[in-house]
């Protein structure tokens, strides 16, 4: 996986340079539910997309949770 983005509001994970498909996902304090997210969007068997992930401020721990997941 690939990391990028202006941390603590913006990343992306990666597969390609040149993805078919952009995938959004917003969250706000959204710690119990990211991790799924993200699993459901990584578990899909089509692989050619980018993944941007915006975090808006949230003081539940998500950014934390997505940070892990950029660190795989």
């Amino acid at each position: 996986m690939k990391w990028g983005g202006t941390a603590p509001f913006y990343g992306q994970v990666s597969w390609g340079s040149d993805a078919l498909v952009s995938i959004l996902l917003a969250s706000y304090n959204g710690a119990p539910y990211i991790a799924a997210q993200i699993d459901s969007i990584l578990q899909q068997t089509f692989r050619d997309f980018m993944l941007y992930i915006r975090d808006d401020c949230s003081n539940d721990g998500t950014w934390e949770i997505v940070q892990a997941y950029a660190a795989k």
